[in-house]
Order: C-alpha cells, then sequence, then structure tokens
C-alpha cells in the first residue's frame, strides 16, 4: 500500500482532522469505526449485522495492503478517534488493473464540514502519482444527492447506472450510479 504522508486539515466548522495511512495497530479501532459507519450509513450496501470483521482479520489486511501498491487507505483521526476511512484497491487482472476502485466514510457527527473531501482528494494525489493508475470510480446510491454533488465537485462524472440494483428492506429500490475520474 502506497502510504501517505500525515497530514492536518481544518473542517468547515473549525475542528483539526489528521489524515493518515493505517497501521496494524490501528485494527481494533478500525473495526470499531466500521461498525459504528455501517450502524449510521444509509447509502452504504452492507448492513452492520453482515460486518463480521475481527481486529485481527482486519489487522492482516492492513499488513496485506502495506505490500500492495496499487492499494491505498486512509484514516481521519480527530479527537481520539476515527472519524472517517477510505479505502482503494485494483483488480489483479492485467486489463483492468489501471483502475481503482474506492469506497469512502465519514462518521455521523463529521459528515458535511469536510472530512470526505479531503479524503477524497488525498486519494486523487495519490492516484495522480502513481503511474500504474488512470481512472478512479466509485459506486453511489441515486438519492444521495450530497455525495454525488461531491464527487461532481472533485471531477468525478456519472457513466452509467444498474436500474433497482440496490433493495432497501422496506421493498423500495434504488439506482447504482457508476462514476469515475480520470487521473
Amino acid at each position: 500500500m502506497a502510504m501517505i504522508a500525515a497530514e492536518q486539515i481544518v473542517t468547515k466548522d473549525g475542528r483539526t482532522v489528521t489524515l493518515r495511512g493505517p497501521e496494524p495497530r490501528d485494527a481494533r479501532a478500525l473495526v470499531a469505526y466500521m461498525r459504528q459507519a455501517l450502524a449510521t450509513g444509509t447509502y452504504l450496501n452492507r448492513l452492520p449485522e453482515e460486518f463480521s470483521r475481527t481486529s485481527w482479520a482486519q489487522r492482516r489486511i492492513i499488513a496485506r495492503a502495506l505490500a500492495a501498491e496499487r492499494e491505498l487507505m486512509i484514516l481521519a483521526e480527530a479527537e481520539g478517534g476515527i472519524v472517517g476511512f477510505i479505502e482503494a484497491g485494483t483488480d489483479p487482472r492485467r486489463r483492468v488493473r489501471h483502475v481503482a476502485r474506492f469506497g469512502v466514510t465519514v462518521a455521523e457527527d463529521w459528515r458535511g464540514i469536510g472530512v470526505g473531501r479531503a479524503l477524497i482528494g488525498a486519494l486523487i494525489g495519490w492516484a495522480e502519482a502513481n503511474p500504474a493508475l488512470e481512472r478512479l470510480e466509485l459506486h453511489v446510491h441515486s438519492e444521495n444527492e450530497p455525495a454525488m454533488a461531491l464527487y461532481k465537485s472533485l471531477g468525478f462524472a456519472e457513466e452509467g447506472r444498474r436500474r433497482r440494483a440496490i433493495k432497501y428492506a422496506d421493498g423500495r429500490y434504488m439506482d447504482d450510479i457508476i462514476m469515475a475520474r480520470f487521473v
């Protein structure tokens, strides 16, 4: 995993957040963060009860990613805990390994103040500096208008729509929007 230099950002409401790559010692905190993010995130494909990763499994994932040149993980830390996370990786098949797909989450109390923008900005900077990468790609629920506006403001464009690809417990369907940006 490529490592980024740790950097501090100031959110729109004046709080300081540190962006940095995770280390195996962060596994327990990252698992706890992911459980909380899944419990409070409306537009995530994984439900909280579907997340069964242990701290030891997360530790192995981080260690494996540290050795991979086409993977990146970034934590956003503030006030003693993780408040955001982004993870990107590529497919090992040669014809598509120039494309990095990513997912990003931000803790409920930290949304809308620049944490997601900072995480994605750091990812874009990494991808632009990585000669093996040419494209960043993501999926977003069609009703998640704030996220789509953020992605568009960072140069991502809608490339496709998987109609009714997401089904909620109440029977409601949502389209899955595919967005990408060349780097």
